[in-house]
């Protein structure tokens, strides 16, 4: 995990009671407006400022992270093989936030979105449109083409990515967001951790993607990264 502790049990709780309605609501707009306009209803504005802390929008940027002895957390942007968290971390409001677990952990369009906005997100304009069409109109055939190029781009691209603090950056919201869920919801957060660590090289993808296992079993993109590691398959640029 993450350098320092986790949350405290206050901060567990004010989560639960905050997630809990709105996995409700979530649930009857996606029923009641349909798939694409819930979407849109829900992710509009917390899929622009999740882009705008990727590429360090000095409006979300936090106080420096710090280690338990005081001094600042190693730096994020070490080109090793570990994932660290970066000193000054940028982070969506803390609505933002819940809203991205819960849309993440009960549509798996919004997770993917997530994901590529990470592996194969440019930091540019047309980002947000390529998250929205994803989320919207997954079982489009041009969505899944789309999905499909992108994921294998980025899996057989010989280059290491070019931005490595963007993914990094992803990864402590994304594990930010798994703390305001409880199992099995959570599996989904952690299995999107796990691949981003997957495709980074990340020797923490590991320990991700057996929790996520752990706490749900039918977790399908989880299993997909235990096989990849079973099988010692990584991204191209690894090898």
């Amino acid at each position: 995990m993450f350098e320092g502790e986790g949350p405290t049990d206050n901060h567990l709780g004010k989560s639960a009671a905050a997630i809990a309605p709105l996995v409700g609501q979530l649930r009857r707009d996606r029923k009641e407006l349909g798939i694409g306009e819930a979407v849109r209803l829900w992710m509009d504005g917390p899929f622009d400022r999740w882009l705008r802390c990727l590429v360090e929008d000095e409006e979300f940027r936090q106080e420096p992270l710090r280690d338990s002895d005081g001094s600042l957390a190693r730096d994020g942007y070490s080109q090793d093989d570990t994932l660290a968290p970066i000193i000054y971390p940028y982070m969506p409001p803390d609505e933002d936030i819940n809203l991205l677990a819960v849309g993440a952990s009960e549509m798996l369009s919004i997770r993917d979105a997530l994901i590529i906005s990470l592996v194969a997100g440019t930091g540019q304009e047309d980002d947000k449109q390529v998250m929205m069409n994803l989320a919207c109109h997954p079982h489009d055939p041009a969505t899944v083409d789309t999905l499909y190029h992108l994921l294998q781009q980025a899996f057989t691209k010989d280059e290491p990515p070019a931005d490595r603090g963007r993914c990094r950056r992803g990864l402590f919201i994304l594990d930010e967001m798994s703390w305001r869920l409880e199992s099995p919801a959570r599996a989904q957060i952690l299995a999107v951790v796990a691949y981003c660590c997957w495709w980074m090289g990340y020797k923490e993808v590991h320990q991700y993607s057996r929790e996520a296992i752990e706490m749900d079993p039918n977790c399908t993109l989880a299993a997909i990264v235990c096989s990849a590691l079973d099988h010692h398959i990584w991204p191209a640029w690894i090898h």
